[in-house]
């Protein structure tokens, strides 16, 4: 039984969406996005099971090209519209806030790029504030707060907010901050339901707490974190991944070559608690 499940853009001569095998599968509540011979017809051989009974409830979709606006397209979008970008790279002016429980659905991270090409002082590429959101198979890059900007920032790559949503099968990389209060220079997550998962988070510089990864509530799991520096000045912890004061857990991460600058100040080059003993932790 497969359910609740979007499978996308793989590639098969014979198959490139599902091969069911048996007569018995069971396929529901699936979306079938750009594979190559969506799923194997095999009726004639005594396959019960019909195709139409694989594609039930699949959501409402829209492809976004590189010529249109990703913004036009999330702000118009209502929970449960799935939006594709396919291989590409895509200019962000602003930030894309997602206030709706839909899906963005990238060609895979090292195939669609979604860059911030704002020349505002303070742009996050990425806002995400729904809890049934998720954001998946981009790389987000080029986010940027600038030393004369003293407004306090999480998150510069991406945030995800107080609501939640889920950011998965991305990567987080080439976001910069000179500010004095940045935290969290590729993601930070603030609520209970936020959830960073299956993710690379790399080579982020600047800021002042968690250069990688900021984690004020929600789930870090199965990401590598590597390769991100907090500026050299700084006094402030985490150059990979800092916690705050509350609940958070990471699990399942690789942490490596994190840097918390090389003043005498500077602590947790890998990873920085500041919550009280219980509430955050740091699983296998």
């Amino acid at each position: 039984t497969i359910e609740s499940c979007t499978i996308a853009y793989n590639e098969g001569s014979h198959t490139g969406g599902l091969y069911p095998g048996v007569s018995s599968t069971v396929v529901t509540n699936c979306l079938f996005v750009a594979n190559e011979h969506v799923v194997y017809d095999n009726t004639a051989n005594g396959q019960t099971t019909e195709l139409a009974d694989w594609l039930v409830s699949a959501p409402l979709t829209n492809t976004v090209t590189k010529a249109q606006s990703i913004h036009d397209a999330v702000a118009a979008a209502p929970d449960g519209q799935v939006i594709l970008l396919p291989d590409d790279v895509y200019s962000s002016p602003g930030t894309i806030r997602v206030r709706a429980d839909i899906h963005i659905l990238g060609a895979g991270y090292t195939n669609t790029t979604v860059k911030s090409t704002s020349s505002d002082n303070i742009k996050r590429v990425l806002d995400v504030d729904s809890p049934g959101a998720v954001v998946e198979g981009l790389t987000i890059s080029g986010g940027r707060l600038k030393a004369s900007d003293s407004n306090y920032s999480m998150g510069v790559g991406a945030r995800i907010g107080y609501l939640g949503g889920t950011v998965a099968f991305c990567c987080i990389r080439d976001c910069t901050s000179g500010a004095s209060y940045s935290y969290g220079i590729g993601v930070a997550l603030r609520g209970e339901k936020a959830v960073l998962r299956n993710s690379i988070v790399r080579e982020n510089t600047g800021g002042t707490c968690g250069g990688g990864v900021y984690v004020q509530n929600g789930l870090v799991e199965s990401c590598l974190i590597y390769g991100n520096t907090i500026k050299p000045a700084s006094a402030y912890p985490g150059g990979g991944l800092a916690f705050s004061s509350s609940k958070g857990v990471v699990r399942n991460t690789t942490i490596v070559r994190n840097s918390a600058g090389n003043n005498s100040g500077a602590t947790g080059g890998g990873v920085y608690f500041s919550a009280a003993a219980g509430t955050d932790q740091v699983v296998n």
